[in-house]
């Protein structure tokens, strides 16, 4: 038998070693069983292999160099398990090989000597550690279609020397600490699919060449700095995308973009996901929209004028923190989120998604906020955490029943088979507090949590994490990276918080707390988890981006503001001088009575002299 398939058997134990004497054996395909240990030194016989899939296992070890020996392999596949140490250099020895997948392992080191490959068309070294700059020789695998570097820790520029990968639909540098201009290599690039950027350290301006690719259909690039030398102004501050007929998803997220919307992105044929927010885009939004769009995201631009009644209909509609001017709609769609979209908010607008955020109205003031994120009311220590179980999260703005907190929450799980926005779990914290760390609230793009009517003052900000997505897979697949930055008043005071790297320093179930100070000047406190592209976003969980399980808020008197400070001796004082000219009157009518003695020194204990 020259095939065998046991995948998904639920196989348990080491591949043992007499499976070297199937030689043979060209495919060999023992995928999603439970197999563990090193690949056995036997394989080395297998020299008629073709084609061999090792996936979705718990395989260990280094992968064993004499796989380069085998030169009829076509095919190498073995993602999901833990293979550590470096890639062997000897792999660009197979000559014939077409497909090789070593992504979702512990995979560290360079990548300088793979190369010179020409038959490979699909390279995937995702969610590993690989590190180092981008080499020359990536650019020798020009027959490469598909080209998946995303989520590990490479740095550098993007080599103009790409150029010649002339043949790629997918090129995928998604999560990695690349830096500089986004070089003008994409000329070439006529077969291009699917292009993804998001989560570098790419600086504006776009290319122009950006404009060559014709068949793109999803673009994502987030997050771009933009350099002094050659600010994001003029005419054309991104590439004119007109020509992507084929486009359905893009994502510009956080560019520094600063001029209008252009005309063009609302004309794109087939367009199903647009994603502009975070820049300072202005203009108006058109009266007609495409009937494509199902995911439009313009949160925090400086857009103007009239929200448009279209956008009413469509599944998912971000327009929060903006500048329009009114809006005449009827909101009933609950992922339509107005928050802070208006400067003239009609009275509908007002009642559903705005707030009196400096409460002018005579609000009652408070000195504290307990959320427990994603979960029902509980009790912990004394203190009352709110429930926080609405389940809507797309794009939604949320206001807690008192009306003294809320939460904004934007983005979709696209590449999830469902979007969650709370999870519940089991818990298994061995600490007081345990309740708070079996729910959370998570977002696949922003989530914002908003305290109201505060106290001014500097106030001590306690954020709880527990990673329970994963939990389940902790035995099996332990190696998923939940990367997001959190703001606090807008200040970005972690980036790249990494959940589980935080957990690996502490026992597995222990929680993860984080402490800040923030000052409160007008009543409002702003807590941002915000995803902006790096971290694992399908394996072993798919709903990637932010996640919270509980806030904790509390004045901290030992900063109290001037403000406060005179309020209160404000208050003392009017009390003290009430207390007197009451007790003086009652004094006066006592005297008379024969009891002065007595309401005197009540008097001057009362006062405490």
């Amino acid at each position: 038998m020259n095939c065998r398939d046991f995948s998904n058997r639920r196989i348990e134990g080491w591949i043992p070693e007499n499976i070297g004497n199937l030689k043979y054996l060209t495919t060999l395909n023992l995928d999603g069983n439970k197999l563990g240990g090193p690949i056995p030194e036997s394989f080395k016989n297998l020299a008629r292999l073709t084609h061999i899939s090792l996936c979705d296992n718990a395989l260990n070890g280094d992968i064993p160099s004499f796989l380069g020996e085998l030169k009829n392999l076509k095919k190498i596949s073995l993602c999901k398990n833990f293979f550590n140490e470096t890639i062997p250099p000897n792999l660009k020895s197979l000559k014939s090989l077409e497909y090789l997948d070593l992504s979702y392992n512990l995979l560290s080191g360079n990548i300088s000597e793979l190369g010179g490959i020409e038959t490979l068309t699909k390279l995937n070294l995702a969610d590993n550690q690989l590190s180092g700059e981008l080499p020359d020789s990536l650019t020798s695998f020009v027959n490469l279609e598909e080209l998946q570097l995303q989520n590990n820790e490479f740095v550098g520029a993007l080599a103009r020397s790409f150029i010649s990968l002339k043949n790629l639909k997918t090129f995928d540098v998604r999560g990695n600490n690349l830096n500089g201009a986004i070089p003008d290599i994409f000329g070439g690039w006529e077969k291009l699919l699917i292009m993804n950027l998001m989560g570098n350290n790419f600086s504006a301006p776009f290319p122009p060449t950006f404009s060559e690719l014709k068949n793109l259909q999803q673009l994502y690039i987030s997050d771009l700095v933009e350099e002094h030398s050659s600010p994001l102004v003029g005419e054309h501050p991104f590439s004119d995308l007109s020509g992507m007929k084929s486009l359905k998803v893009l994502t510009l997220r956080n560019c520094s973009l600063k001029t209008r919307i252009p005309d063009w992105i609302w004309k794109i044929p087939g367009l199903e996901y647009l994603d502009l927010s975070f820049n300072n885009l202005s203009g108006v939004i058109p009266e007609t929209g495409p009937k494509s769009l199902k995911y439009i995201f313009l949160r925090k631009n400086k857009l103007t004028g009239t929200i448009p009644a279209w956008v009413k209909d469509y599944p998912y509609v971000d327009l929060s923190e903006n500048h329009f001017s009114l809006s005449q709609i009827n909101k009933t769609n609950p992922n339509l989120n107005l928050f802070a979209c208006c400067f003239k908010e009609t009275e509908e607008v007002a009642k559903q998604d705005q707030v009196d955020l400096r409460c002018k109205n005579g609000a009652q003031l408070d000195d504290h906020l307990y959320i427990n994120c994603g979960g029902e009311s509980v009790s912990v220590n004394g203190n009352v955490y709110e429930a926080d179980v609405h389940e809507n999260g797309g794009s939604t703005f949320f206001m807690s029943k008192n009306s003294n907190w809320g939460y904004s929450s934007m983005g979709t799980f696209l590449w999830a088979k469902r979007n969650r926005y709370t999870l519940n779990d089991v818990c298994e914290v061995q600490t007081g507090d345990a309740e708070l760390y079996g729910t959370a609230r998570l977002s696949s793009i922003s989530l914002k949590y908003y305290g109201f009517c505060l106290v001014p003052g500097t106030y001590k900000v306690i954020l709880h994490f527990a990673e329970i997505s994963s939990r389940k897979h902790i035995l099996s697949h332990g190696k998923t990276r939940r990367v997001f930055d959190i703001e606090i008043q807008g200040t970005k005071v972690l980036r790249s918080f990494n959940i589980e790297a935080e957990a690996e320093r502490k026992a597995v179930n222990e929680p993860i707390t984080w402490e800040y100070s923030a000052e409160v000047r007008n009543n409002l406190l702003e807590i941002h988890l915000y995803w902006s592209g790096k971290g694992s976003i399908l394996y072993p969980s798919d709903n990637y981006g932010p996640l919270i399980s509980a806030i904790t808020v509390t004045l901290d008197q030992s900063h109290l503001s001037l403000g406060v400070l005179v309020g209160i001796s404000g208050s003392a004082l009017l009390f003290l001088i009430l207390f007197i000219v009451f007790s003086s009157m009652y004094q006066d009518k006592l005297r008379r009575e024969g009891n002065t003695t007595f309401i005197m020194d009540f008097i001057l204990v009362s006062i405490g002299i």
